[in-house]
């Protein structure tokens, strides 16, 4: 997003933009260290518009699929959602490719839909599908969405949460899936974690009680 398009959004002369970035070299100004309150309010309110085809950066788009694929789906299917040939997917699912702002925005729409829903397992074959896709994310060291913090996912600083949860934690928030529907299955999808997992850390809390 170029600088003058920055001072149309928020509604600012491009000369002030301009000396906020570059200064006066004229007068010999540098940019300045600080911006009146204002002026600050105005440019933090500018919501970032890259056109479609504009390259941005991978890696949250890959976590994105990454995680995706660590609670079941496959990336032939998330390749299908949007729209892209399973053949060019796996470079953009390790984030080895470009890409484009608009294959971003319709990656994080897709992970906004589909990351806290496990892959359905009601037929042998989506069965199947579900376990080669856990599989292979737990070879490749693919973390679920809960490991990430919407926030920051795209933030190549940023590193997922995956110490052990507290065993209460883990067991309160399996029976909160399972209580609002979803089947045991799916919540140890959701959460990353085996059955016995489970079983475990509800034995030893039930001895520490």
């Amino acid at each position: 997003m170029g600088w003058k398009r920055v001072a149309r959004s928020a509604g600012l002369s491009p000369s002030t933009v301009w000396k906020l970035i570059y200064g006066d070299p004229s007068r010999g100004q540098v940019p300045s260290k600080r911006v009146r309150p204002a002026t600050a309010e105005k440019l933090l309110a500018v919501e970032l518009d890259l056109a479609a085809g504009a390259i941005v950066p991978s890696i949250g788009t890959a976590r994105r699929i990454q995680a995706l694929v660590a609670i079941g789906w496959s990336q032939s299917k998330i390749a299908a959602q949007i729209g892209m040939n399973r053949s060019n997917f796996g470079p953009l699912a390790h984030g080895r490719r470009d890409v484009t702002a608009g294959t971003a925005a319709a990656v994080r729409k897709i992970y906004d839909e589909l990351s806290m829903t496990p892959a359905p397992v009601s037929l042998v074959h989506e069965r199947s599908s579900v376990s080669r896709s856990l599989r292979f994310a737990a070879v490749a060291g693919w973390v679920t969405p809960l490991a990430w913090d919407d926030d920051t996912i795209d933030d190549p600083a940023a590193v997922p949460q995956v110490g052990a949860p507290a065993r209460r934690d883990l067991v309160e928030d399996y029976d909160w899936l399972v209580e609002n529907g979803e089947s045991r299955w799916s919540a140890l999808q959701i959460l990353g974690v085996t059955q016995s997992a489970i079983d475990h850390a509800r034995r030893r809390q039930t001895a520490a009680a």
